[in-house]
Order: structure tokens, then C-alpha cells, then sequence
């Protein structure tokens, strides 16, 4: 697949995944805060015109990331999908009226530069290695364990269960990508589904969509992006890395690390940054 293409399609995947975030945090604040998980709760959301679109656009961003998963290494897709922040912030600016502070466009320029350094660093990527049982188990197990888990915070009142419920979402969320890899799609395209992984894929989308949505009704909708993306950023590239054939050019290591370090920094502060602001406008 032509590298120019699929970068094009990541890049998508952020604007689309950016602008969810906030429509979806319009929805879910217009639903009664939950305490477990109940079907009412997903009938409402589904009905909810802003959260709907919000998800029309994350399954759009899902189809551009199997795209850019193909041809690019996970640490280049998960690292642009992070910019997604820049975009929820300066909707949330426009759309939720909360003013970006000046300093935010020192990070947004942080992250771009990060970005465009650490697309000069990515090699060609080999997708097609085989699909062990031990791969096939592990996302499943994974997937048990972060479903567990959530069920047990969102029953929890405290701000640290919004942010594990952040966590959770963001390993599932990543999940997607590695999965992704992992995937063999043949002609024609919906063939994918005959392979147990297509259905474990679309279960870490709906698992991820389902806690950052509570998440959502807890805390800012850029805090929880924040936490979000950066556990979607670092895991699938440390195993795109370790385990999946991801490379990066000769001589190029330190250049990847450091760029990868400070686009992840410039997204986490600038959601610290906007979610500071935002509670002094709630306390004004």
C-alpha cells in the first residue's frame, strides 16, 4: 500500500476521532450520571443525535486505522492518531466555549513538529507474518481482564474510576490497531469476519466506546482524551516494536524515541492545560 496513502488515512482517523470526542461528551453529559452498566442507558445514547454522530466517526476513524495499520508502524499511526487531542481542544473551545490559553498553541506547534520529525523515522513495515493461537489468546484474555476490571470501577463514585475507566478505554482503543495487524483481509473485504479476530476487534471497539463514554460524564471530555491516547499510544508501539515487525531507519532510534516523547508530552499537557481551565471556569 503507497506509505502517502495510508499516512493520509491516520491523519483522517485523528480528525475524526477528535471531533467525536466532543460530540460524544455533549451526548453522555445530557444522560443521568451511571452507576453500572444498564441497557436504558444504551437505548438513550443510541438516540442521542450528537452522541450518534460521535460514533458514526469513530467507526470511520476505526476503518481509516485498518487502512493505515497495513503499511505504517504502529509507533507512526498511534503517535498521529494522539494529534486527535489538538482537534477536541479547539473544539472545545468553539463548540463547549472553553477558552484555549495561549500557552496550548505552543503545544499544539509541539506536537506537529513532533509528528512530522517522527514520520522521517519510520522503515517499511512487514504485515503478513503468521497468526500464532498465543497471539489469538492473549488479545482475548486481555480483553476479559479490561472488561472485569471496568465493571468493578464503574460502579466507583471517585475521580480516579473516571480515569482507570480512561485507561481501560485506551488499552482497548489501542487493542484495535494490534488487532488490526494482525488481521488477514482478503478479497473481497468481508471475508475479515470468517477470523475469530474480527469479532475480538470489534469487541475492544465496543468496550473502549462503552467506558470512554462513561468516562466521559465524569470528568472534561479532554481529560479523558488525554489519558486515552496515551495508552493507546505507548502500548501497540511497544509491541508494533518488540513483536509485530515494526522497524525504523538505521541510525534513527534516538530521533524516534525523542520525537515519539515529545508529541506524547505536548498531547498529555495540553489536555492537563485545557482541563485546569476548565474547572476554574466551573468554580468561577
Amino acid at each position: 500500500m503507497n506509505y502517502y496513502l495510508a499516512l493520509a488515512a491516520v491523519i483522517g482517523c485523528a480528525i475524526c476521532n477528535g471531533t467525536a470526542v466532543i460530540l460524544e461528551k455533549i451526548g453522555v453529559d445530557e444522560q443521568p450520571r451511571q452507576s453500572s452498566f444498564n441497557s436504558a442507558f444504551v437505548v438513550k445514547l443510541v438516540s442521542n443525535a450528537p452522541y450518534m454522530a460521535g460514533i458514526v466517526l469513530d467507526i470511520i476513524g476505526w476503518l481509516l486505522t485498518l487502512v493505515a495499520v497495513r503499511a505504517l508502524p504502529l509507533f507512526l499511526v498511534q503517535s498521529v492518531i494522539s494529534a486527535n487531542i489538538v482537534i477536541a481542544a479547539l473544539l472545545d473551545e468553539l463548540v463547549l466555549r472553553r477558552r484555549l490559553p495561549r500557552s496550548a498553541y505552543g503545544l499544539i506547534l509541539m506536537i506537529i513538529v513532533g509528528l512530522t520529525v517522527l514520520a522521517s523515522t519510520a522503515a517499511p513495515t512487514q504485515v503478513n507474518q503468521p497468526i500464532t493461537d498465543w497471539y489469538q489468546w492473549s488479545a482475548l484474555i486481555l480483553l476479559i481482564i479490561l472488561s472485569l476490571v471496568g465493571s468493578v470501577l464503574v460502579k466507583l463514585k471517585a475521580r480516579a474510576a473516571a480515569i482507570g475507566l480512561a485507561v481501560i478505554a485506551g488499552i482497548a482503543f489501542g487493542g484495535i490497531s494490534i488487532v488490526g495487524r494482525l488481521l488477514i483481509i482478503n478479497v473481497p473485504f468481508w471475508h475479515f469476519l470468517e477470523s475469530p479476530l474480527s469479532w475480538v476487534l470489534i469487541a475492544y471497539s465496543g468496550l473502549g466506546m462503552l467506558f470512554f463514554s462513561i468516562a466521559l460524564q465524569r470528568t472534561s471530555a479532554t481529560t479523558v482524551n488525554a489519558v486515552a491516547v496515551a495508552l493507546q499510544t505507548i502500548a501497540p508501539a511497544a509491541i508494533g516494536l518488540a513483536l509485530l515487525g515494526d522497524g525504523v531507519r538505521d541510525g534513527y532510534w534516538p530521533v524516534m524515541i525523542t520525537a515519539m516523547t515529545v508529541t506524547l508530552i505536548g498531547a498529555v499537557v495540553l489536555a492537563s492545560l485545557r482541563s485546569t481551565v476548565a474547572a476554574k471556569v466551573r468554580g468561577a
